[in-house]
């Protein structure tokens, strides 16, 4: 039986690496079909990175425009494009940013889910079905570069903070100042993320709270000064918050699309294998996960919708839930009949979503 099970977790291992190439392969694909991705604040994006990288050295544009850089928590793509820009045609090069970013949460969330239960699953491959939220499809760009930066930073933190704890530190030190300049939510996430896991390890050896936060300090002391710098902590606290009905609908928004049927679909189709799951005891957390989860949820409900200038603030927090949902819960293996019909079902789901978005 062991020896079964050992070839059966090789097949596995086989077959999960190329069907995270096909599926990042999908995702790429509608990037081919149109110069431009109908995301709503996309054209604006690169309007201004392509005078970024071209203005200053433009003897007409020049005297219209003016780089003015200030330490602003929302820079992601400004800070990419302009480089992609010189060596790559305007439209390939902003191709290149919008398939990163689709991307990255689905590796992000891979990652953390292989770090966080010290073993390889099938389940944080269908958060692809998520991949192009209504986030993405309002071109909302910067964050969700971050939200698959700050899970890759998260996976890396909890895989080798024991292991090889200086160069970790070092590594996400860095990092955490990287998503402070990509945006504020990111950073945000991963720090929930790796807080989540230091209490867990606090809480089963609590003689380790002091070096504990002690190795948080440099992580969290780089994004603190940058803020201080910024105009934010002067801004308007006055905040809005949605109606009762309306927050409720947001938690649809990790699955919103172009067909709210479909979307609505995709959403209870989602939380029904989870529920049946949990149903019978098929369904596995960690603390850390479990206070991730909780934390985040948290702050959606406590978040409001508009603060200090920023609008969809409370959207965000709905955003990270949904890609908690494949990141931060792992199903046990089904029985072959089961995975049998889950795993067609949800690549159908997969592939008729993606037509939607191609369409």
């Amino acid at each position: 039986m062991r020896h079964r099970a050992a070839l059966a977790a090789q097949a596995d291992a086989r077959l999960w690496w190329p069907t995270l190439a096909t599926i990042c392969a999908i995702l790429l694909a509608p990037l081919f079909i149109t110069d431009v991705p109908p995301l709503l604040d996309y054209p604006n994006h690169l309007a201004r990175a392509w005078l970024l990288a071209f203005a200053p050295t433009d003897p007409i544009l020049s005297k219209i425009y003016v780089p003015n850089w200030a330490i602003i928590p929302n820079l992601g793509t400004d800070i990419l494009w302009p480089p992609l820009m010189h060596i790559l045609p305007v439209h390939v090069a902003g191709r290149v940013v919008v398939g990163l970013l689709v991307l990255l949460p689905v590796l992000g969330t891979a990652a953390y889910h292989r770090a966080i239960f010290a073993a390889r699953s099938w389940w944080p491959l269908a958060a692809c079905v998520v991949a192009y939220n209504a986030i993405v499809l309002l071109g909302f760009l910067n964050f969700a570069l971050s939200l698959g930066a700050a899970l890759l930073l998260a996976a890396a933190w909890i895989r080798w903070r024991n292991t090889y704890p200086l160069p970790t530190i070092l590594l996400t030190t860095l990092g955490s100042i990287a998503l402070f300049c990509c945006h504020l939510m990111g950073l945000i996430f991963f720090l929930i993320l790796i807080g989540s896991y230091e209490l867990e390890c606090v809480c089963r050896a609590p003689r380790t709270l002091p070096t504990r936060a002690l190795a948080l300090l440099p992580v969290h002391a780089g994004p603190a000064w940058l803020y201080l710098l910024t105009d934010l902590k002067s801004a308007s606290h006055n905040a809005t918050f949605l109606p009762p009905a309306e927050k409720a609908a947001q938690l649809l928004t990790p699955f919103l699309n172009y067909d709210h049927t479909l979307d609505i679909i995709s959403a209870a189709l989602v939380l029904t294998f989870l529920a049946l799951c949990a149903i019978t005891r098929r369904l596995a957390v960690t603390p850390a996960s479990t206070i991730a989860l909780l934390t985040t949820a948290a702050l959606y409900a406590a978040s409001p919708y508009a603060f200090k200038g920023t609008a969809g603030l409370d959207t965000r927090f709905a955003i990270m839930l949904g890609f908690l949902l494949f990141a931060a819960i792992r199903p046990a293996p089904l029985p072959r009949a089961a995975f049998t019909l889950a795993a067609p079902t949800f690549a159908f789901l997969f592939a008729t979503r993606m037509a939607v978005l191609a369409t």
